[in-house]
């Protein structure tokens, strides 16, 4: 392993941001998501894709602000999660991985790739109400 290699899965929300977004005013990286979120980098070109065409008025956005708002809606679901006393490592796996039955099995991924990302807020925030099982 290279000791030098950039650690995926920090264990705080701050921490994640400042690995996301270098510098101060700084637009988020990419390389770097791919890297903590451990996705290819087509994988995650189709996920920015499909939430550019599920954005109305999104065609006259460019890559770069669209990448920038998929990256920005992502991480307002893993905040969410955190702020229930998840680790950032473990709501990454969540919303990468975890079926939702609520979702007809989909991922919190899947969701906010298809630009829903308000119904998954929502949902966290039931869920941490104690209205989901």
């Amino acid at each position: 392993m290279n000791q030098g290699a950039f650690q995926p899965a920090p264990l705080l929300a701050a921490e994640l941001i400042d690995c996301l977004c270098p510098t101060t005013g700084a637009p988020y990286s990419v390389e770097r998501y791919i890297e903590i979120f451990r996705l290819s980098p087509a994988v995650f070109a189709d996920h920015v894709a499909a939430y550019r065409r599920s954005k109305q008025g999104a065609a006259s956005e460019s890559d770069t602000e669209a990448t920038q708002r998929y990256i920005a809606d992502v991480l307002r679901v893993i905040l969410a999660v955190d702020e229930s006393g998840v680790t950032i490592e473990r709501a990454i796996t969540w919303f990468r991985l975890e079926p939702l039955p609520t979702f007809k099995q989909q991922t919190a991924e899947q969701l906010v790739s298809q630009g829903q990302v308000e119904r998954v807020l929502q949902f966290l925030a039931s869920w941490q109400a104690g209205s989901q099982g």
